[in-house]
């Protein structure tokens, strides 16, 4: 890993061809391939010994998967209720804003412990790994892989709005179907907050697009970002991970479907 001059908390190592390293304050880090994606990016998880309990409670998840390779990658949404035992007590596959159908009682997955780390998830298509993380101010989130495709799950949590006039500096890059991607390095403020709606906008540096954001929904914890045409802001449904430095985002436009994923810059 050889740091990137001028720009802390980023790295390139040579390792399979060239990856760039892209450091969050919790230390998780997104890895990618550069020039041009091989594969998904991934997450580097610093390691932790979790137990099943920790991961009780009600779960939001945004992926990015495929039945199989000779399909583009598409997102995912998924929510789901984790009980003590490892059980998946409820779950939903969810489109579009409000629409999820819930999974059929032999559908539910469970979760046992790998002694070689992490956990193993199995359900009728089999298993997945798991990885699972609790940053410092409790917040807990989990990455799920598997043959065909990446989930990234966190507890359901409220989020409060931001302040106007909060600045946050990020890395960004936005991965198609076809593994082709859009980096970029940039800057957002926040210019109004409406309480009673659970509105707010924020201003994009770079070229000084307006976003807006409605928090909490269509679950606690994600935020709902209409398609904007004066803007060319596509529909699209975003999760925080606490204060961990990272933001998911996944594009409901059909005609531009992408995964983005979000790296608070020191």
């Amino acid at each position: 890993m050889t740091p990137i001059s001028g720009d802390p908390c980023s790295f390139v190592t040579s390792v399979g061809g060239g990856k760039i390293i892209l450091v969050s304050r919790s230390g998780v880090a997104l890895v990618y391939d550069t020039p041009t994606l091989t594969s998904l990016p991934t997450l580097m998880v610093p390691r932790q010994e979790l137990a099943l309990a920790d991961l009780t409670g009600d779960w939001n998840a945004l992926g990015f998967e495929r039945d199989d390779a000779t399909v583009p990658f598409v997102p995912t949404r998924i929510k789901f209720t984790l009980g003590a035992d490892g059980k998946f007590q409820a779950g939903a596959d969810c489109t579009g804003v409000d629409n999820c159908e819930a999974w059929q009682p032999n559908e539910l997955p469970v979760l046992t412990v790998n002694p070689r780390g992490g956990f193993t998830l199995t359900d009728s298509n089999g298993t997945s790994a798991l990885v699972a993380f609790k940053d410092i101010d409790g917040t807990v989130m989990a990455v799920i892989t598997h043959g065909n495709g990446l989930i990234v799950a966190t507890k359901q949590v409220v989020r409060p709005l931001p302040a106007v006039g909060k600045k946050n500096a990020f890395w960004d890059i936005a991965v198609f179907g076809a593994l082709n991607y859009v980096y970029a390095k940039d800057e957002t403020e926040i210019k109004s907050v409406d309480n009673s709606t659970n509105i707010y906008t924020r201003e994009r540096a770079s070229d000084k697009r307006i976003d807006t954001y409605v928090q909490n929904q269509p679950n606690a914890g994600l935020r709902y970002r209409p398609k904007d045409s004066g803007s060319n802001a596509r529909e699209a449904v975003s999760m925080v991970v606490g204060n961990t430095g990272l933001s998911f985002l996944i594009s409901l436009d059909q005609t531009s479907l992408f995964y983005d994923i979000a790296v608070d810059r020191p």
